[in-house]
Order: structure tokens, then sequence, then C-alpha cells
């Protein structure tokens, strides 16, 4: 079965995953390789096509070492897989080297901060 054609149910497994892992959208993203706006489409079932989806599909999983297809398994929730707040992941740059676009990453983290506090309440 096409992984396109469960694709609410891997976004459902995917936002489980990104918030398990402790990463926010935009450092998911980067770590993947994918833009973040290509994250939320991806997030919300929303792919332009087949071919494209299961390429994105595919990068994340190759990103992490994931077997093929792990999306669409029912993901198997230990309390060791809950990071601890040393674990959390950051987008940001040690250095300051990309100050012209500190609005729009400030804008962007709020919007993390937003979804996260969503899937708590």
């Amino acid at each position: 079965m096409s992984a396109f054609i469960r694709k609410e149910q891997i976004a459902e497994h995917l936002a489980l995953f990104i918030r398990l892992r402790g990463y926010s959208k935009s450092s998911f993203a980067k770590k993947v390789n994918l833009s973040r706006p290509t994250i939320n489409q991806i997030l919300i079932g929303n792919s332009p096509n087949e071919t494209i989806f299961n390429k994105q599909i595919k990068e994340i999983e190759l990103a992490f070492q994931l077997p093929a297809g792990y999306f669409l398994a029912t993901p198997q929730i230990e309390s060791s897989m809950w990071p601890s707040p040393s674990l959390q992941f950051s987008d940001h740059l040690q250095d300051e080297r990309e100050s012209k676009n500190v609005q729009a990453q400030l804008l962007d983290e709020l919007e993390d901060l937003l979804d996260i506090a969503s899937l708590y309440l």
C-alpha cells in the first residue's frame, strides 16, 4: 500500500515522533534537510503529490536511520522515549551570522511553542 494513501496517519505518527524526540518543527526541518513549510505541509496531510510525498518521507527515515515504512506502523511509546529538558534540541546557531532573519525566526519559534502547547491542551 502506498504511503501517500495513508498520509494522514503518517502525519500523526510523524508529529508524535517529532514531539517525543524533542524537536521543534524548525530544528526538525534542519535535521532532515527539508524546509519548515514542507514539514508543515506533511503534518497537515497536504502534500502535493505521491512522488514528492514518498521522497520526503524517505528523506526523514534516512536522516534518522529508520526502516522503510516506519511511520506507517503504530508507534510504541515508552516512558524512556520522553526527552528530559537537557535533551531538547535547538535550532539556534552558536554565532549570530543570520541576524537578518531574526524576526522571522522568532515568529517561527513562537508558532512552534504554540503548536507544542496545543498538543498538551
